[in-house]
C-alpha cells in the first residue's frame, strides 16, 4: 500500500520483488484509511501504546499485515508485541478470541463504510484508535496522508464514530511488474 514507508522501515522486498519478479509503481490510484482498533478499557492513543498487548496485524501477505509490521517497526515494538496469527481465524473465531482477552488490537484498512470497518466501528468490544503524530509520518514516508473522521459522521442517531477520529490515509499504489512495456503501464493508467 504505502511504498515508500515500508521501504524505509526494512520491508522493501516484500513490495518490490527482486529479479524477474521486480515491480515497479505506475502511480497513487486513491487514499484509503488505515485502522487501528483497540478493546474498550485498554489506554491506547497511538501506536506506541500497543507495547505488550496481543494484536492482530492483517493475514500473512496482505498489504495491511506488510504495512502493520512496518508500523509497528518504525515505533520500537518489534518483539515488544505479541501478534496474533489471524490467517486460520474466522470472524467468529476473532470475536471469540477477543471476548477472551486473547487480542487487545487489530488493524484494518478500508472505507468507513466497508463491511469490516463498519462491523468494527459499531461492535461494542473494540474502539478506533485516534493516531497522535500522524503529520510526523506524513512528513518521513511519502504516501501517508492525516485524514480525520468527524465525530457522527457515518451515522448521526447512533453517533458513530463517538469523537473526531484521525486516522491515516495511504496511498493505495498500482504495481505492475518492471519488464511490462511501458505503452501499457500508460493504458492501465488511463483505464
Amino acid at each position: 500500500a504505502c511504498a515508500g514507508f515500508a521501504e524505509a522501515t526494512g520491508y522493501p522486498e516484500k513490495l518490490q520483488g527482486a529479479g524477474p519478479n521486480q515491480l515497479e509503481a505506475l502511480g497513487s490510484l486513491y487514499v484509503e484509511p488505515f485502522w487501528v482498533f483497540a478493546r474498550r478499557g485498554l489506554t491506547v492513543a497511538g501506536v506506541a501504546d500497543l507495547r505488550g498487548l496481543a494484536v492482530a496485524p492483517g493475514n500473512k501477505g496482505s498489504g495491511v499485515r506488510i504495512f502493520a509490521e512496518s508500523l509497528l517497526k518504525a515505533n520500537g515494538l518489534t518483539g515488544n508485541v505479541t501478534l496474533v496469527d489471524a490467517d486460520a481465524l474466522t470472524v467468529a473465531d476473532l470475536r471469540a478470541a477477543v471476548e477472551a482477552g486473547k487480542v487487545d488490537a487489530l488493524f484494518a484498512s478500508g472505507e468507513p463504510d466497508s463491511p469490516l470497518v463498519d462491523g468494527l466501528l459499531r461492535w461494542p468490544d473494540f474502539q478506533p484508535v485516534s493516531l497522535r503524530r500522524l503529520d510526523s509520518f506524513a512528513f518521513r514516508y511519502p504516501g501517508i496522508r492525516p485524514l480525520r473522521l468527524p465525530e457522527g459522521s457515518l451515522d448521526l442517531v447512533a453517533n458513530i464514530p463517538n469523537m473526531d477520529l484521525d486516522l491515516m490515509g495511504l496511498a493505495v499504489q498500482l504495481v505492475v511488474p518492471a519488464s511490462l512495456p511501458g505503452a501499457l503501464g500508460d493504458l492501465l493508467l488511463e483505464a
